[in-house]
């Protein structure tokens, strides 16, 4: 039975397995979401690849405003 982190399962009490261990798993009701049965792939990409808004767009301007200006200043030297 593979198992994972945000599986909900059914347990019960039984026998002692160690020391600190007296309950098994006798089935699971709901499996967590795997990375890799993922279906929606491309809402993923286009979230990661989305365009920079507020503080973010802010900030890349910014630096990149920067960049121009430090590249101007070193091409006239």
């Amino acid at each position: 039975m593979d198992l994972y982190e945000g599986d909900k399962v059914v347990i019960e009490e039984c026998k002692p397995l160690s020391k600190n261990k007296h309950f098994k798993v006798i089935e699971i009701i709901k499996a967590a979401p795997r990375v890799s049965e993922m279906k929606d792939d491309e809402a993923i990409d286009k979230v990661i690849h989305r365009e920079k808004t507020g503080a973010d767009a802010e900030k890349k301007s910014t630096s990149d405003t920067s960049d121009s200006s430090e590249t101007s200043t070193t091409s006239q030297e």
